[in-house]
């Protein structure tokens, strides 16, 4: 294999013996120096300050397989797939207003407005939609696809009510 081991804690990986596709499923692939790996998670190192850089990749049961420096050194078919697995796992619409929570066989779900356009969407269980700190509400629906309310304390009245009655 074709890395280089930096101080016997974090693996970096060529990008040029690299080759990432999405599945059928939606979810990246990796091949590495004749490994294969599915269900890849692709994860930024420094999500703000360096989006396109220093991006993890861990297989399906959270085993780190390496670090990418400069996903720019891979070739364009490898660099699409990251960029549409990082879009993906980053993408997280705002809450501006809850139109209506009810449940479906226990699965609670929700009717709202973001700053994306109305979404409707279930969750698993109510567990899915988490209190952070300084009002803030991380929403985790059942295909996986995250949604935040940045500050409860701006929402209208009603859907304040709807989101207290939930949560």
């Amino acid at each position: 294999m074709d890395r280089m081991h930096i101080e016997d804690e974090m693996d970096l990986l060529d990008p040029k013996e690299l080759r990432m596709s999405m599945d059928a499923f939606g979810d990246l692939k990796v091949r590495l120096s004749g490994e294969a790996y599915k269900k890849v998670q692709a994860l930024r190192a420094f999500p703000i300050s360096e989006a396109m850089r220093f991006i993890a990749l861990r297989d399906e049961n959270g085993k780190e397989i390496g670090m990418i420096e400069d996903p720019g050194a891979m070739e364009t078919a490898s660099r699409k797939a990251l960029k549409e697995e990082l879009e993906r796992r980053y993408f997280i619409p705002k809450v501006v207003r809850i139109n209506r929570i009810d449940e479906s066989y226990g699965m609670p779900r929700w009717d709202v407005q973001t700053d994306r356009g109305d979404r409707h969407f279930e969750l698993q269980t109510r567990q899915d939609a988490r209190r952070l700190s300084a009002g803030r509400v991380l929403i985790r629906d059942a295909d996986g696809n995250r949604y935040e309310i940045p500050d409860v304390g701006k929402l209208d009245p009603k859907s304040r009510v709807l989101l207290e009655a939930e949560m």
